[in-house]
């Protein structure tokens, strides 16, 4: 398994990602898009695989907002650049953008996803060769797309194969969802973002992992390697960057 680190467009994290021995860097989205090409190439001239990007869309997807030209055109856009610098992956968690107004019932929103995955994303990621993972977040964070099941059944509905799943560690952990159902996606699931989810200070956060942190990477890692996940990226809170990616290096090299 390939493992990565979530960054920002920051030449300087990429290399420093590079220098502590990890395979990838995942990149976002957004940024990428609003990337000229100037600032692409600097990210390649550091020789390094960027295999995916997160932070999929701000425009919204659900609502009486949605702009399905304005979506198109972005889309497309970010797509063009992300096959530009080899991404093969992006990550639509996109809260923001999905989050299901007063006005809408869940399922008229979920279907609403089901036609911006299917109609619009799906052709465009065909045509670039790019993967689409829908990433379930905490109940906290967002009111559409919570768990496991919920991103399958999404994925499902789309039934295109540019459109799969993600699972995260920090997510599934604060939902209380067991790690132990992963191997029963096998075939959807092509990602994953792991941390040290809620660290001892008790902050309600995720931190880069390090050893003897208190939590068990191999409880999670395990089983998305069951599910033939082959890429996974650390995606936390830096307190400094190059010391974090460090540490989480020597947690993540065992589970190549």
């Amino acid at each position: 398994m390939k493992i990565g680190v979530c960054t920002g467009n920051i030449p300087e994290n990429i290399e420093i990602i590079k220098q502590s021995g990890f395979d990838f860097a995942e990149l976002n989205c957004k940024a990428v898009a609003a990337s000229s090409k100037q600032e692409l190439d600097r990210i390649m001239k550091i020789d390094f695989n960027i295999l995916s990007a997160n932070c999929f869309i701000d425009h919204k997807v659900v609502g009486s907002e949605r702009d399905d030209n304005l979506i198109k055109d972005y889309v497309e856009t970010m797509m063009n650049k992300a096959n530009y610098i080899g991404i093969k992956k992006t990550v639509f968690g996109s809260s923001g953008a999905r989050k299901v107004p007063g006005y809408m019932t869940r399922e008229e929103a979920r279907s609403q996803v089901v036609s911006f995955l299917g109609d619009i994303v799906a052709p465009i990621a065909d045509k670039y060769d790019i993967d689409v993972a829908i990433e379930p977040l905490r109940f906290g964070e967002c009111n559409c797309i919570n768990t496991i099941s919920d991103g399958a059944e999404i994925a499902n509905r789309v039934n295109h194969p540019r459109i799969k799943l993600l699972a995260d560690c920090f997510h599934m952990f604060d939902n209380k969802e067991s790690f132990d159902i992963l191997p029963e996606y096998s075939g959807l699931l092509i990602h994953a973002h792991t941390s040290r989810p809620y660290p001892p200070d008790g902050s309600d956060n995720r931190i880069f992992p390090k050893t003897n942190d208190g939590f068990n990477q191999a409880d999670f890692i395990n089983q998305i390697k069951a599910s033939g996940v082959d890429s996974c990226s650390v995606e936390a809170r830096a307190f400094d960057f190059k010391a974090d990616v460090s540490k989480a290096y020597e947690v993540m090299k065992q589970f190549r």
